[in-house]
């Protein structure tokens, strides 16, 4: 764990899917954002998972 938050911590940008992000690698790393791509086509508790770990977020998709 020690070492994902090395990684994830020299790094000013972590992309990944929201599948990724739910797994229990990252459950201990808090981001400062997370934007969300195509955030109409993700489900709310899958969703749930990377806005938890943001300060803030941004959901970005189509109004459809």
């Amino acid at each position: 764990m020690e070492e994902i938050q090395k990684m994830i911590n020299s790094n000013l940008i972590f992309g990944a899917t929201c599948s990724a992000v739910n797994s229990d690698l990252l459950k201990c790393v808090k981001f400062d954002y997370c934007i969300m791509d195509e955030a109409s086509q993700v489900n709310e508790p899958l969703a749930l998972g990377p806005i938890l770990l943001a300060e803030k977020f941004v959901l970005i998709g189509d109004y459809y």
